[in-house]
């Protein structure tokens, strides 16, 4: 579980919720709630700038915001859901199949959207699909919403969508019927969330129904300003004697929402034939579950149980909160759901934890989480550099004879690696070949086709670059030209880095036979070439380093060799590398992207060979 006070915001259309949550033992504490509400025109419009206003009034209310970790949400109906199923997977593959699979739903442009997605998690038959879902908004979208958070200090950890924020609240919160369908309706300002929660799996769609429309047939009815016919909806349950009359005047668009919402119940359940859904709760959040006899209403259209939460179950709050902030909490708790969901995200509990934060942010803020571990590393350089400085001076010929030894086992090491990358590189066909030799019953395609590719592939990925006679002389000197040898160690290390930027890796090799000839699946990566204007990776200029080196070598001796699938990042030598690693205390803060792609061989070439026949026994 996360560490450290945490905060989720909800900038609403109509007003903006916050708390603040932390993580204390085996349980999230909230410290903080605050509302604040929008100014309203009598003609139903709220200003631009109210909501700047709110959060700015915030600020100024808890001015540790600027230095905590914020979680924010946009509207759901700003961005794209959809929900697909996968055939059944090595969790290794998961992020290459799901970034196939979103290149051809999202229906933008891949580079015009940030995406994610979350798997969902729960216990699947061994040939079943797995379920994922998919989400993206327009890169637009999100950069326009961080500049206007940027005017007031605010950069947040994470942007997601509304209706997930409520998903991990509701997931933590309310626990429904075993076996039925719980239907949440999150009833806002300017649309309402629908949730479907289907045991582990969930469902989201934005409806148009809203607040707003609420608001305007109460004004209409009883011919009230916008703005006294909104103070009546928030204050309702205060004002007993007008009940009734609100409630009349919002039936007729109550109604035209309850068949939306079966509707939406219909589509879900033709979509999971096959399984026998029954609704057995409706949960009401946002303000319009505050309207009179609502609970009822639904009850009768739906035929099932309705209720609104009125308690915490999980969470709980802090000694510290001030009694303002519980007695708001009593009265707004259905309003808070987005914003604490946001915190649950931020302390690490969310069971939907989306983050569409542009991939340069992300990567940006990865890098910044590592810099007291940067610092850490250079204290203890400058250590190191003090004490050789104290050495030269009063135990020079002792430190020259510990550096002629460890420059002796430094040898040792290194004619040990350079032996070990060898193995590395011979290890993988050897297995293969020694899988097939059983099986193969006298061809001799497999090895001809090892023995093709033995040609071609890299040998001098050990390679390290040597110092020049001119250096070598300077490192000798190293005890009176400090300043010398540190500018030749860089440039020996600019040197050893433009090599590794040129060496092409093969990361695993698959290898297939039956009586027509043998096919190698192998998975090749490189460093990736980066953009000297705008520093960023270069995905495109990468491929077409490795098509016209390594590609084109083994085409040389295997004609008809090609790319199959599409490229993907991975950040260490290995095929199931696709995240960054983890970092603890006391590690190297730092990783290397790489450029992945699969190249397929086969002998004999597919003109040369006749039908593939009956796999050989």
């Amino acid at each position: 579980m996360a560490s450290g006070s945490v905060w989720g915001i909800d900038i609403g259309k109509s007003s903006l919720k916050a708390v603040r949550m932390a993580a204390a033992r085996d349980e999230m504490e909230i410290q903080a709630l605050a509302l604040e509400e929008y100014e309203i025109g009598d003609d139903g419009t709220i200003a631009p700038g109210e909501a700047s206003r709110a959060l700015e009034d915030l600020i100024a209310r808890y001015p540790s915001i600027k230095k905590e970790p914020v979680y924010v949400s946009l509207p759901g109906h700003t961005a794209f859901a959809r929900f697909i199923k996968l055939p059944p997977f090595d969790a290794r593959k998961l992020a290459e199949m799901v970034r196939f699979e979103a290149q051809q739903q999202i229906p933008f442009p891949i580079e015009e959207v940030n995406w994610d997605h979350v798997l969902l998690e729960r216990d699947y038959e061994p040939d079943e699909e797995r379920e994922v879902g998919l989400f993206a908004i327009k890169k637009e979208l999100v950069s326009n919403f961080l500049a206007d958070l940027s005017l007031s200090g605010i950069e947040p950890e994470a942007v997601t969508i509304a209706p997930l924020a409520t998903y991990n609240f509701v997931a933590l919160e309310h626990e429904p019927e075993p076996d039925k369908l719980l239907l949440v309706l999150d009833i806002g300002w300017e649309h309402t969330d629908l949730l479907i929660v289907d045991g582990q799996r969930f469902w989201i769609r934005n409806l148009a129904l809203n607040g707003h429309e609420l608001t305007k047939a109460i004004a209409t009815k009883l011919r009230l300003p916008f703005s006294a016919a909104e103070e009546l909806k928030r204050n309702v349950a205060s004002a007993r004697s007008q009940s009734r009359q609100v409630f009349e005047a919002t039936q007729l668009v109550l109604r035209d929402f309850v068949a939306e919402v079966q509707r939406s119940l219909g589509f879900y359940k033709s979509q999971n034939r096959g399984r026998r859904l029954e609704l057995g709760e409706v949960l009401l959040l946002g303000r319009g579950a505050r309207l009179p006899n609502i609970g009822p209403f639904f009850q009768k259209e739906l035929g099932c149980p309705v209720s609104t939460l009125k308690r915490l179950r999980t969470l709980a709050l802090d000694v510290e909160v001030e009694t303002e902030e519980v007695e708001l909490l009593k009265e707004e708790l259905p309003s808070f759901g987005v914003a604490f969901g946001l915190a649950i995200q931020g302390c690490g509990q969310a069971v939907a934890a989306v983050n569409l934060l542009p991939h340069e942010v992300l990567q940006r803020k990865k890098l910044e989480r590592k810099k007291p571990l940067v610092a850490v590393a250079v204290g203890v350089l400058f250590v190191a550099v003090l004490l050789a400085w104290v050495l030269h001076h009063g135990r020079l010929r002792r430190a020259q004879g510990v550096l002629e030894q460890a420059n002796l086992n430094l040898g040792r090491l290194e004619r040990l690696e350079t032996e070990l990358a060898e193995l590395r590189q011979v290890e993988p066909l050897e297995r293969e070949l020694k899988a097939l030799a059983g099986v193969i019953a006298g061809h001799t395609y497999p090895l001809e086709l090892l023995n093709r590719l033995a040609e071609v592939l890299p040998r001098g990925n050990d390679a390290v670059v040597a110092p020049s006679e001119e250096q070598r002389k300077v490192l000798e000197r190293q005890g009176r030209y400090l300043h010398q040898v540190e500018q030749v160690a860089k440039e020996i290390e600019q040197a050893q880095e433009a090599l590794e930027e040129r060496k092409t890796w093969v990361i695993e090799v698959q290898l297939e036979a039956d009586r027509g000839g043998a096919r190698a699946i192998l998975t090749v990566a490189r460093r990736k070439v980066y953009d000297p204007r705008s520093g960023k990776a270069d995905d495109a200029a990468t491929l077409s380093a490795i098509r016209e080196g390594l590609l084109a070598d083994i085409q040389r001796v295997l004609p008809g060799a090609r790319f199959e699938g599409i490229s993907w990042t991975i950040y260490d030598l290995l095929p199931g590398a696709d995240k960054p690693p983890p970092t603890g205390f006391g590690q190297t803060p730092a990783f290397t992207e790489y450029l992945a792609q699969k190249i397929v061989a086969e002998y004999p070439a597919p003109h040369q060979a006749g039908a593939p026949g009956e796999p050989v026994r």
